[in-house]
């Protein structure tokens, strides 16, 4: 979120590099990945409202090692792959409160709503089997929907030399369609030029899930068999550059 000195609409465009760390006691999925990102905020210019939707991509060539295989709900395969292909979608809608400290600074707490999209891309490298038939997997896919609930502390102007700007935000994401939650924390410097402002930003990004139920499908997409995932962690870790309008 962004203090009211910077107008009443701003938008950013941001690259990411991003270390990724999926993990479980059966499986473990890490690597680099590389991210890209647009978002546009408004800000009401006397009510102090603001909004802010913001769409991320990220993608990346991961290591895998973990099952490759199942029977009838059974690991009974597990092995190692590199390069699998690793994709990331994230939507979110941050309203929020611009409420102002002084004239140089600001606390913006916000309340949104999240919508999150992983897929891991097998390429049929990992098969379920039945009684009856074996089916190869392409995909592992997460989808999570969840309440992001955040807090922005903004520091602008003459404490800074006027040209810089500053903003540390914290925050908790409740998942609402599944079981767990995620933590975010994220400081930015900002320098402001004419036309646009340049910021890096480092972050961190930890989620903790619970159980997830899965179910395999054929190709008419028919369930021929499910698990219960255990519980895992994902952490990412990086630093964003965001040009701002």
């Amino acid at each position: 979120m962004e203090n009211k000195s910077e107008g009443k609409h701003s938008a950013d465009i941001k690259y990411e590099r991003l270390y990724f760390n999926f993990d479980s006691s059966v499986t473990k999925i890490d690597g680099w990945m590389y991210g890209i990102g647009i978002s546009y905020r408004y800000r009401h210019p006397s009510k102090n409202f603001v909004v802010k939707p913001e769409l991320s991509l990220g993608w990346g060539n991961l290591d895998y090692d973990g099952p490759l295989a199942y029977s009838n709900s059974r690991v009974t395969s597990t092995g190692t792959l590199e390069g699998v292909d690793t994709s990331l979608v994230e939507f979110r809608v941050l309203p929020g409160y611009d409420a102002q400290l002084s004239e140089t600074s600001s606390l913006i707490p916000y309340i949104g709503l999240g919508i999150r999209y992983l897929d891991i891309d097998m390429d049929g490298r990992m098969t379920y089997t039945t009684d009856s038939k074996t089916i190869q997997i392409g995909h592992k896919w997460y989808l999570d929907v969840y309440l992001p609930i955040g807090l922005t502390f903004d520091l602008n102007g003459k404490q800074l030399k006027s040209k810089w700007s500053f903003k540390a935000t914290v925050e908790d994401d409740i998942l609402l369609s599944n079981r767990g939650n995620g933590l975010r924390g994220s400081m930015e410097f900002q320098r402001r030029f004419k036309h646009f402002n340049v910021a890096v930003e480092p972050f961190i990004r930890y989620w903790s899930f619970g159980k997830t139920h899965r179910t395999f499908r054929d190709a008419n997409d028919k369930i021929v068999g499910e698990l219960y995932e255990p519980a895992k962690h994902i952490t990412e870790t990086g630093v964003a550059l965001k040009v701002r309008f």
